[in-house]
């Protein structure tokens, strides 16, 4: 069954407890099915409320992930790997307390970075980039949430623009709980 969503981020960010309260039954009233809530900060949304929220206005939930300069799955700096990894690892426990089927967005790099890449270059991010998801995936699959994989315009990132750039790199993690989310 389709369900149609809007983002929390269409009115507000970042989106806390509170705002979330505020937000669901406007979403539900507007006659979406579903709200997707954006994980800025890992402090901002109680995720046990925010599923009791949703189940009271009848709402499906879906979490976002914003991923920043310090969590990039494909970065040089193995730190900031690291620290992006545990990022989504965060998002999908929020994403299984608060009832979300999928954990979606830019799952590869910092939005708004770009940068130039030789085919080899590009390759080798690539390949890095299914290792991480393969990892990511398990994960979610064992908590029963799937991870989606968000190509964005040329603005907001080099790496991933296209759909059939999601589909080589979902295809190669070759895992149920990975696919993609093209945002409308």
């Amino acid at each position: 069954m389709a369900q149609i969503g809007v983002n929390a981020w269409v009115w507000s960010s970042p989106v806390d407890t509170a705002e979330f309260g505020r937000l669901a039954p406007i979403v539900k009233k507007m006659g979406f099915d579903l709200i997707e809530v954006g994980i800025e900060s890992t402090s901002d949304l109680e995720y046990t409320k925010a599923a009791e929220v949703a189940r009271v206005n009848g709402l499906a939930v879906s979490v976002c992930a914003a991923m920043g300069p310090d969590r990039d799955l494909i970065h040089a700096d193995e730190s900031i790997r690291s620290n992006g990894m545990e990022y989504v690892r965060h998002c999908i426990d929020a994403a299984q307390t608060i009832g979300a089927a999928n954990v979606v967005g830019p799952l590869y790099s910092a939005v708004g970075r770009t940068w130039q890449q030789s085919a080899d270059d590009r390759k080798k991010d690539i390949d890095l980039l299914v290792g991480q998801l393969q990892a990511l995936a398990a994960y979610a699959g064992e908590r029963g949430v799937t991870i989606c994989v968000e190509p964005l315009n040329r603005f907001e990132t080099s790496f991933m623009n296209l759909a059939s750039q999601a589909i080589e790199v979902v295809d190669r993690v070759d895992h149920q709980a990975c696919g993609i989310l093209l945002d409308t």
